[in-house]
């Protein structure tokens, strides 16, 4: 495994153009028709973590859907996400254990950005409750050091540079939980890097998945709503890759 270092942020172009997510979202209704045909869930569990600074309301979009295909989603119920705290990942096991002990089931867990590394975090802590990783746009590759778009506003939440808080784990967050984990990614991302959002192991239960869209516009991204149905619907005990072929279907000259 040869994990790239030294990565600059995102450049200022593609940041300042991060308000594309808005036209991109029209996307999904361009591709309506498409996104009928998706496979169907059977009312499993689901939860949705949002991303650094945001909260539930911006994965309201992406759990509507959800739910539209067949699955029970829920958000993560904390608030704003401020970064990784222990605070958070210590209620968030509780809230997805309460689930599980629900449905008698696992959960899938879908986290975009920060809630991804959540998402990821959760799973090799117990793996009985969580059968499934999906993140979007989640810079689990990069360590502690690594530069993204997103530092100031870590700042402004915490009071304090991103580096200064991460613990111990910070070194070991691009290991992969031991389920079946997909990584979203896009290269026009204008938040953070693409080359620390995507996987290096070769390990056969994990891929990563490359989309067009903007890190705003990814749970507004019809080629991501095509992924995660898919995803969801492959069985634990006999998953397999995606085939990337199908996104063909749902590819839009609105998403850059």
């Amino acid at each position: 495994m040869n994990i790239p270092s030294h990565i600059p942020a995102p450049s200022k172009f593609w940041l300042a153009v991060e308000p594309r997510a808005v036209i991109e979202s029209l996307s999904v209704i361009f591709n309506q028709q498409h996104l009928k045909d998706l496979p169907q869930g059977n009312g499993a569990p689901v939860m949705v973590l949002p991303g650094l600074g945001t909260t539930d309301v911006t994965t309201i979009p992406l759990r509507k859907f959800l739910k539209g295909i067949g699955y029970n989603p829920y958000g993560w119920g904390l608030g704003l996400n401020r970064g990784f705290k222990p605070e958070y990942e210590v209620k968030l096991l509780k809230r997805l254990r309460r689930i599980y002990l629900k449905y008698d089931q696992p959960i899938r867990l879908i986290g975009w950005s920060m809630g991804g590394i959540y998402a990821r975090e959760i799973a090799k802590i117990d793996s009985r409750v969580i059968n499934q990783v999906i993140t979007m746009g989640s810079p689990f590759s990069g360590g502690k050091t690594q530069k993204t778009n997103a530092a100031t506003i870590y700042r402004i939440l915490n009071g304090q540079r991103i580096d200064a808080t991460h613990d111990s784990r910070a070194l070991h967050l691009h290991e992969a939980p031991p389920v079946p984990t997909t990584a979203i990614y896009s290269k026009t991302d204008g938040v953070v890097n693409w080359q620390y959002c995507i996987e290096y192991d070769d390990v056969d239960h994990i891929e990563s998945i490359e989309v067009k869209g903007s890190h705003l516009g990814f749970g507004i991204n019809s080629m991501v709503w095509m992924i995660l149905a898919d995803r969801l619907a492959q069985d634990p005990d006999n998953w397999h890759s995606f085939d990337n072929a199908k996104l063909k279907q749902v590819e839009h000259a609105l998403l850059v």
